[in-house]
């Protein structure tokens, strides 16, 4: 439950959590829990500190995978697909100095599928390395969108105030207080090798939203707003 649908959604979360470990545990099901590289000790965003809580509730036995930002049609990689679709200004904080880690969508599912056959347990990380400057990122998903969006440099406390504000008068933005939070904090995490697990090489950043965009244009998949264009730039409606 996403704090700005409740105030309360960090109990709420946590006490769910709780009751679904426990069912598992009563039930001999393993637990294989997808956190976040937002989880850690200093985290101030709820969804940070929401994961961070859940793998607290873990044991030696269970699993928790830290994705970076997953690369796919949908989640928080969609919602900037589309903002940039959209044409509209994109906001960097801080001059988008902030590291960045991706994973395409198969690579986490093939890894997801090597770990859970190897049986492994503990903290494992899954992203590319090096990072990848939040603004080197944006530069390159509008390249290949065929967009030209301007890239508002906005210092993080007038990012903050706008999204709090944002969220008060329910005007829709494309992030809220706290996404400016998790960028705030982003951190470089180490990805876990361990030739046990037989993991695949997580492909970076450009690969990605490249592979995400042959995809999409082979499914003929859309953004969900009224006119667009497709991935070759060419004008349709949706």
């Amino acid at each position: 439950v996403p704090s700005s649908v409740r105030p309360d959604s960090y109990d709420v979360n946590g006490a769910g959590a709780r009751v679904l470990i426990d069912a598992a545990r009563a039930a001999g099901v393993r637990i294989v829990f997808i956190s976040s590289l937002a989880a850690h000790a200093e985290a101030r965003s709820n969804y940070g500190r929401h994961k961070l809580a859940v793998e607290g509730l873990l044991n030696e036995h269970d699993l928790a995978i830290r994705p970076g930002l997953i690369v796919g049609s949908g989640g928080i990689f969609g919602r900037l697909a589309a903002h940039v679709k959209s044409g509209k200004p994109v906001p960097l904080v801080d001059h988008g100095r902030q590291p960045l880690q991706t994973i395409y969508i198969d690579d986490l599912l093939t890894s997801l599928s090597a770990l859970v056959r190897a049986d492994a347990t503990g903290r494992i990380v899954l992203a590319e390395e090096p990072a990848v400057p939040y603004r080197l990122f944006f530069e390159t998903l509008c390249a290949r969108l065929g967009c030209h969006n301007r890239l508002l440099d906005v210092p993080s406390w007038l990012l903050l105030a706008v999204a709090t504000w944002a969220h008060v008068l329910h005007v829709p933005l494309p992030i809220d207080r706290d996404n400016v939070l998790g960028l705030l904090e982003m951190r470089f995490m180490t990805p876990t090798t361990d030739e046990r697990y037989r993991l695949p090489t997580v492909r970076r950043y450009a690969a990605s939203i490249e592979e995400f965009c042959r995809a999409a244009a082979s499914l003929s998949e859309v953004f969900p707003f009224t006119r667009t264009q497709d991935m070759n730039g060419t004008a349709s409606e949706t």
